[in-house]
């Protein structure tokens, strides 16, 4: 039962495999700063469940081919294991007794810059697209980001993998024009 806590504690953060993916189909030229950087969390997924090895991989093939273009943190560990106040603890690299945010709900009132803050400074367009209503913009994620898509149905708190990859398609596409950093929930 233990090891089933820890790997459900640590998978938050080792799922958070790819950590500013730099990826970019478009730039004709090198450049000495991505085009595009993505932060794609995967919420609750036991990582166990996931492979990186491009050889042989029968439990996640795609993510294995999307790892092996970017970057991978095997040894990533979360410091709540908490949906809002880890996220909130990613964004804003603070821990969650600094933040004061120890449960989802609670609202973020730090006055520390985002990481999303820090890439607009940057000249970076910023979007999100989030599956989960403990994220949406009163509990103060949002703050940086151009777009924060939060559209979930009516009396339903969570997206749908394939929603998610619907508005996330959409929302990059209508951002491609310059460089952008991207948060897919």
């Amino acid at each position: 039962m233990k090891k089933k806590i820890y790997i459900a504690i640590i998978s938050i953060f080792t799922l958070v495999l790819i950590i500013f993916l730099l990826f970019n189909p478009f730039r004709a030229a090198p450049s000495s700063e991505p085009t595009y950087i993505f932060l794609i969390t995967l919420d609750t997924t036991r990582a166990d469940h996931v492979d990186y090895s491009l050889s042989k991989n029968t439990l996640t093939p795609n993510l294995a081919k999307l790892a092996g273009e970017g970057i991978i943190f095997s040894n990533a560990y979360s410091l709540i294991p908490i949906t809002l106040p880890s996220h909130a603890s990613i964004f804003y690299s603070l821990p969650p007794h600094i933040l004061r945010v120890y449960n989802n709900k609670q609202i973020n009132k730090t006055t520390h810059p985002s990481i999303a803050q820090l890439f607009k400074e940057s000249g970076y367009q910023t979007g999100a697209v989030i599956s989960l209503g403990v994220l949406n913009t009163h509990f103060g994620l949002s703050n940086g980001f151009d777009k924060y898509i939060e559209n979930f149905r009516p009396d339903v708190w969570y997206k749908t993998a394939e929603e998610v990859n619907r508005d996330a398609f959409k929302m990059i596409k209508e951002m491609s024009d310059k460089k952008a950093f991207f948060w897919i929930h």
